[in-house]
This record gives C-alpha cells, sequence and structure tokens, in this order.
C-alpha cells in the first residue's frame, strides 16, 4: 500500500491535485461527497477496489474529527475498525477519504486519510470479510449522496456489504437515504447480508482529542 499512501499524498496535501466541491467555499459545518476529476479516480482505483471521498467544512466551533468503520455481521455490531482522529482548523479543502484494497484470500485492507489543514492523518488495518474457507463472496457499496449538516452524531458516509455466494441469491440493493438519516431505525437494511462495514466520522467542540 506504500503507493497508496503517496497517491494519498499527492491528492490530499498538494493543492492542485485536491478536490474540492465548488459549493465548499459558501457552505459551513457540512460534509458532502467529493466530486472528484476522472483524474483522481484513476489514481485512487491503481491503489484500491473500493473508495469513498468527502469533502467537509468547519467553522472554529469544531476542533476535533474522529473517521472508523463499524463492522456488522448478520445485522449486528460487532466491533469497530481503524478509529482516526485529528485536530481541525478553519480552513477549506478539508477531506475524508476511505479506501479498501480486496484480495482473493478474503482479507481486505482498509485505509483511512483526513486532510485537514494542509496536515494529512491517515491509518491502515487488516480485516477478513469471508465467512467459510472456499466461499465465494460477492460484494456492493453505496455512498451518502446528501449535504450533510455536521452536529454532535456519529454520520454514516458510506457501506461496503459482503454476501457469501449461493446462500442468498437476492439482488444486492443499495442503502435507503432513511438509513443513512437514521441507520438505528433501518437496521433491516443489513441485516440479509453476512458482513457490513459503515464507515462513520463525528465531530466535536471539545479541545481534549477524543
Amino acid at each position: 500500500m506504500k503507493k497508496f499512501v503517496f497517491i494519498l499524498f499527492m491528492m490530499l496535501v498538494v493543492p492542485s491535485f485536491t478536490a474540492c466541491d465548488d459549493t465548499s467555499k459558501t457552505n459551513t459545518n457540512v460534509i458532502t461527497k467529493a466530486q472528484l476529476t476522472d483524474k483522481e479516480k484513476m489514481l485512487l482505483s491503481v491503489g484500491s477496489n473500493k473508495y469513498f471521498a468527502f469533502d467537509f467544512n468547519v467553522d472554529n466551533k469544531y476542533k476535533w474529527v474522529e473517521v472508523w468503520a463499524d463492522r456488522y455481521e448478520h445485522g449486528k455490531k460487532v466491533s469497530n475498525i481503524g478509529k482516526l482522529a485529528t485536530g481541525l482548523s478553519v480552513s477549506e479543502g478539508n477531506m475524508i477519504i476511505a479506501a479498501v484494497e480486496e484480495n482473493e484470500k478474503g482479507t481486505s485492507e482498509w485505509t483511512l486519510a483526513i486532510n485537514a489543514g494542509g496536515a494529512l492523518s491517515k491509518g491502515e488495518t487488516n480485516q477478513e470479510y469471508q465467512a467459510k474457507e472456499g466461499s465465494s463472496v460477492a460484494s456492493a457499496m453505496s455512498v451518502n449522496n446528501s449535504k450533510i449538516s455536521i452536529g454532535d452524531k456519529e454520520i454514516v458516509l458510506a457501506n461496503v456489504c459482503y454476501r457469501v455466494s449461493g446462500e442468498k441469491e437476492t439482488a444486492f440493493r443499495p442503502l435507503s437515504g432513511e438509513f443513512f438519516d437514521n441507520p438505528e431505525a433501518h437496521m433491516e437494511e443489513i441485516a440479509e447480508y453476512d458482513v457490513v462495514y459503515l464507515l462513520k466520522c463525528k465531530f466535536y467542540d471539545t479541545e481534549k482529542q477524543p
């Protein structure tokens, strides 16, 4: 993943490579799906099977942001992975990126990265998503496409769903907008999958690191 870390550096730190939504200059305390250029999409696809990118702007109320993924098995939360926190400053061009590199052995490497005020923080973790030895697994992902107001609650940004092939033949369905707005009230949407990762973030207005 060293090549991918370099790509992240180029995208998040070097201004000419940083994607930024045109509306970010006029929206404060919001996070939205980043509008990546074709070149940026190509660069991210070199180092990952799946990736997510989000622009965010904050005022001086918020001091920290934390990013992680929660793992669910058949709709029940079992763990969280890759918690990453960084301090915030009032600036434009802030971005969160998550990338997943899957391999044939049923494991995946997650990379989480945050650019805040031009400073890059990143973390990596390995996960096993294949439910049974020798089985094949199908996967799908979906993204929260809303312009999300930042508050004091967890925000679900995206998901990756896995299902063991042959056990259930129903088609993958993207998680609904209602799920992203209120996950706890719509957990039945992920119960049909063997493993689901929910990419989340939370913003804090305290000086102390979460």
